[in-house]
Order: structure tokens, then sequence, then C-alpha cells
């Protein structure tokens, strides 16, 4: 009667959105791309800037129950998401001519189409998650099935997710020219 309990108390995974800023500066297309390799999100030990960036925070929540048998189950199980967007914004913009504006108006839509990509690769994954963590069996014990469902969990994002992410990565690279004056 519990296992059946796990699979109707399943819902999607909820998910939370947050943007944090980081301010650029310049007036010509160089300048301004030059700062936001700058001052952009660290993405690599060496040092390396992007130009935005998304983070996937993954969370489950799940209550604990032992059956007749002595096994604990999973009930009520939930997986969360938070995705937090770094993304530049442009301070200078009053004092740069038109064609630079629209410059930063086409890069910016094309920095937020990318990151809306890793987004929904992160949604995607929360779902598998969710799909992972319910197909997870009994334990003799709450304390081995909490491992379990963090090993699984770990494994998942991993081996599925980001390889996925940087899959997306290799494939969606920003060419940006920055002539405009």
């Amino acid at each position: 009667m519990l296992e059946a309990a796990v699979i109707l108390a399943c819902q999607e995974a909820a998910v939370v959105e947050a943007i944090e800023y980081f301010d650029v500066d310049g007036v010509t297309a160089a300048a301004i791309f030059s700062d936001m390799q700058s001052k952009g999100p660290n993405i690599s030990t060496k040092g390396a800037h992007a130009l935005a960036a998304t983070h996937a925070d993954y969370r489950h929540e799940s209550e604990m129950v032992y059956r007749r048998d002595g096994r604990c189950v999973t009930i009520n199980l939930t997986v969360s998401l938070t995705l937090t967007y770094q993304i530049p914004r442009w301070a200078d913009e009053a004092e740069a001519s038109e064609a630079v504006r629209n410059w930063w108006n086409r890069i910016i839509e094309r920095i937020w189409a990318h990151e809306r990509g890793h987004a929904q690769i992160a949604r995607e994954g929360a779902a598998e998650l969710q799909d992972a963590l319910l197909s997870v069996p009994s334990a003799a014990n709450c304390d081995d099935l909490r491992s379990d469902l963090r090993r699984t969990m770990q494994r998942i994002i991993a081996k599925e997710i980001e390889p996925r992410q940087r899959q997306f990565d290799i494939e969606n690279r920003l060419a940006v020219d920055v002539s405009a004056r």
C-alpha cells in the first residue's frame, strides 16, 4: 500500500529562478565585451570567465516510513530546482552610440537565449531526478535509504545532467562581433 502512495504523492519539480546582475562598462562594443570577459562569472579554477552563467541547485525532500515488513520507503518525495542566472548589466548605455546600443540589445538577447537553454536542460534534469529517486527501492533502514537517494542524485547530476550542459556549451558557443562603435 505504501509503495502506491509514493507514486500518487509524486509532484513535478518545483522551480525557483533568481537573477544576479554584474555591471559592465564601456561605450564601444569592444570595451563592453572586454569588461564582460573580465567581470563575468568565474567558470574554472584557472580564472576563466564566462559572459553569463546559469547555476542549478537541485534538492530533494521526502518523508521516510517503515512498512509492515520493516523496510524503509520514501513518501511525498519532491525535487526542487533553484536556477540562478548571472547576467551582465550595461552601466554606460546612455553614453554610447545607437549602433553600440543596438549591438548590446542583440548580444544580451543571445545571452539570454543561451542561458534559457541551460535552464531547460536543468528543468529536464530535475524531472529525471524525480523519476530516478522515486525508483530507488526500499532499504533495510532509513539511513541506508537516505544514502541511496543521495548517491542516486549525485550520479544523475554528474553522469547525465552536467555532461549535457557541457555539450550544450560546445554546440552553442556565442560568437561575438565587437565591431560596433
